[in-house]
């Protein structure tokens, strides 16, 4: 694992309007096919930084869905009890030494490292925009 994207799901792979329309675990088949095109052109593993990595279902209803096009998380991080995400990120950093280049994506700033976060919003999700920014960050080591 050289690169990795730290991914939150509310916010960034969902909306409002996402869950309104489909319900509390929803997945919005747009904003992950923006996120297959930051995996397939930097080649990083994906790490569940979101809180649905707390949840089985959850989880599995992500898993699910990103595996119709040819992604899966390879790992969660673990859940520094009220520690903000940042912290959270940065202790699974500190067991994985081989990791060159990372991007966080997520909606809260609470997560956010110096560097390699990529803030999206809980009304537009992923967009094309913050897609190309990672994109050029993941490949710029």
């Amino acid at each position: 694992m050289e690169k990795v994207i730290f991914l939150d799901v509310d916010g960034v792979l969902n909306t409002g309007n996402t869950i309104d329309r489909e319900g509390l675990h929803a997945v919005c088949e747009e904003r992950v096919k923006i996120l297959k095109k930051i995996v397939f052109a930097t080649k990083a593993d994906l790490v569940l930084s979101s809180t649905w990595r707390l949840y089985k279902d959850a989880s599995q209803v992500l898993r699910e869905r990103l595996q119709r096009f040819g992604m899966d998380f390879v790992d969660r991080t673990d859940d520094l009890w009220k520690k903000p995400r940042s912290h959270e990120i940065l202790e699974w950093l500190s067991r994985h030494q081989e990791v060159k280049q990372f991007a966080i994506i997520d909606d809260d700033e609470d997560a956010e490292v110096k560097g390699s976060f990529f803030l999206t919003t809980f009304e537009t999700g992923l967009t094309h925009d913050v897609a190309e920014r990672v994109i050029e960050h993941l490949n710029a080591a």
